[in-house]
């Protein structure tokens, strides 16, 4: 029964790591990495094992286990539409004295991403696509990224087509592109959609056929007044072959159309302005413009092209009078036109002589006459009264310009007509 002295029994506690439950939000599809030390509350440095255990929702590429260092990461994707949960969890031990700490949960939760499946779309050159960017099958997409655009040798000409992102659906719709091409060409848009959480899904492609446009030169010809054009519209050289015309605008400058000339129209074809006739009765040349566009036979319209008709002035000659005595030569020197253009020429159509009789040297009806062609015509008029001989002429430039016909009237005043007279008389009587 005898007491000693007092001694002690130390007991050194090491410390476990205490971990932190947690819930961290993650992106679908991105890449994670949660460094599971930051989890420990009491900083015991540890080492970490861990287990999935239990799955909430569709995902997939959930890695259920394994020794990593303090990390838990991966991929995980989840294109279901609805929000899901994974659930880690999670055992600890202290590297340096080998302490065990309760085990705690790390759940990811993981919004879904937007699924947008590739488009296709079929458009004419220079056509609005006239669409909107496809909506997702999962969960809504709120905005969308361009970034990529292959353009495969076209260029943008309307709706500012190009990279860039936070777009709305509809900042497709009046994308255009021109095809000046043979053939059809794709555009391909790489598009990436994104929710309104930040989500972003995998990218789809918008891949746009531009079907091509014809293509039509400026045209001009040259034609006189009154004379039909006679002109068959030039279209594509290449493809697409124009089918029809539509005639947006004529230009007259002023002159004159034939009241069977071509109106301004749709669908018309190549031959719409062969038998246009204008009259062109001015000093100069005179410019009268078609303005058209053509439709190919693939449907696609193309920008619109010019025909310039440069419409000759004709000459414009008065009718023109004159009085001679009978077997009288005319002595008359044609009068052309007194503006310009000069008169070259003549064509005498007809004479109507109105019973006269005409000297055997006088000028018949003939063409290519000079303006002293009737100077030395000789009428005989024996009638009572003055009687008209009217010769009609057309006059020509000298680039083949026709005017109209005028007419010269010759008024031959009658010749007094005296019969041979008889007498018999007597040497020195008087006649009596």
């Amino acid at each position: 029964g005898c007491e000693g002295d007092s001694f002690t029994v130390t007991v050194t506690v090491n410390p476990e790591p205490v971990g932190i439950s947690s819930i961290e939000t993650i992106i679908s599809n991105v890449p994670f990495d949660f460094n599971l030390q930051n989890y420990i509350s009491n900083a015991v440095t540890s080492d970490f094992s861990w287990f999935v255990t239990s799955i909430t929702g569709d995902v997939s590429g959930v890695n259920v286990g394994d020794f990593f260092n303090g990390d838990v990461s991966g991929i995980i994707e989840n294109v279901s539409g609805s929000t899901a949960y994974v659930e880690y969890t999670i055992s600890s031990v202290s590297n340096s004295l080998g302490c065990f700490g309760n085990p705690f949960t790390l759940t990811l939760k993981i919004d879904s991403e937007p699924v947008v499946a590739d488009q296709t779309i079929e458009v004419c050159s220079d056509e609005a696509l006239g669409i909107e960017f496809g909506s997702s099958s999962s969960v809504a997409a709120t905005s969308y990224e361009i970034t990529a655009l292959t353009l495969n040798g076209l260029t943008v000409s309307a709706g500012g087509a190009g990279l860039g992102g936070g777009l709305s659906a509809t900042d497709l719709s009046d994308d255009a592109f021109t095809n000046e091409t043979s053939l059809p060409v794709d555009v391909v848009y790489t598009v990436v959609p994104s929710t309104s959480a930040g989500c972003e899904g995998d990218s789809f492609t918008v891949t746009v056929t531009v079907n091509p446009e014809p293509v039509v030169a400026d045209q001009t010809l040259e034609v006189c007044s009154d004379e039909a054009l006679g002109y068959t519209i030039v279209g594509d050289v290449d493809t697409p072959a124009v089918a029809t015309y539509n005639l947006t605008s004529i230009v007259n400058n002023g002159l004159v159309g034939d009241s069977g000339n071509q109106v301004v129209a749709n669908g018309l074809l190549s031959d719409a302005l062969t038998a246009d006739v204008w009259t062109n009765e001015t000093s100069s040349n005179v410019d009268v413009v078609y303005t058209l566009v053509p439709i190919g036979d693939n449907g696609c319209e193309g920008d619109s092209f010019t025909v310039t008709v440069t419409v000759n002035p004709e000459p414009v000659v008065a009718d023109q009078t004159l009085e001679v005595c009978s077997d009288e030569a005319l002595g008359y020197t044609i009068v052309g036109d007194v503006d310009t253009p000069a008169v070259a020429t003549y064509n005498l159509t007809s004479i109507v002589n109105n019973g006269l009789v005409g000297d055997s040297g006088n000028q018949v009806v003939a063409n290519g006459l000079l303006s002293d062609a009737l100077t030395a015509d000789v009428w005989t008029n024996e009638t009572s009264s003055n009687v008209d001989v009217v010769y009609t002429l057309v006059p020509f430039t000298s680039v083949g310009c026709e005017g109209d016909p005028f007419t010269v009237t010759v008024t031959v005043s009658p010749e007094p007509v005296v019969a041979d007279q008889t007498i018999e008389v007597c040497s020195d009587e008087a006649l009596g």
